[in-house]
């Protein structure tokens, strides 16, 4: 099973940063969170900042853990680890030239999204 440590950052206008899997393998055209796999023997807690810290330059100070979501995909099964990032250090750039955008919670679930991502979505809309 994959794991992946994602984080759920917010702006002041209450809108919710996502990136374009343009260039990934598959679901190429859709949007996710950022954040990406655990490596050996890493906590998801530390994966997410150095996650967070390669993809877009920040630094994570206050977030705190949500449920983990598995998804069970064709082929293989993904558990995402969302954190909600309360506050960060740094300025959001993409440093890996992946496209970034700030969607509305209601926008959010209405875009081209990865599936494993729908439930976190529902979980937002339920406790904003």
């Amino acid at each position: 099973m994959l794991q992946v440590s994602i984080g759920i950052i917010k702006n002041s206008s209450d809108q919710i940063l996502v990136s374009n899997r343009e260039k990934k393998n598959i679901y190429n055209d859709h949007w996710e969170f950022p954040g990406g796999k655990l490596q050996d023997r890493e906590l998801p807690e530390e994966a997410l900042v150095r996650e967070l810290n390669e993809e877009l330059g920040v630094v994570p100070m206050q977030f705190f853990h949500i449920d983990n979501i598995k998804y069970h995909y064709t082929d293989f099964t993904v558990e995402l680890i969302p954190f909600i990032i309360e506050k960060y250090s740094g300025v959001i750039t993409s440093k890996e030239g992946q496209g970034l955008k700030w969607f509305s919670l209601e926008q959010l679930n209405q875009i081209k999204i990865i599936p494993a991502s729908k439930p976190i979505i529902k979980y937002l809309l339920a406790n904003n």
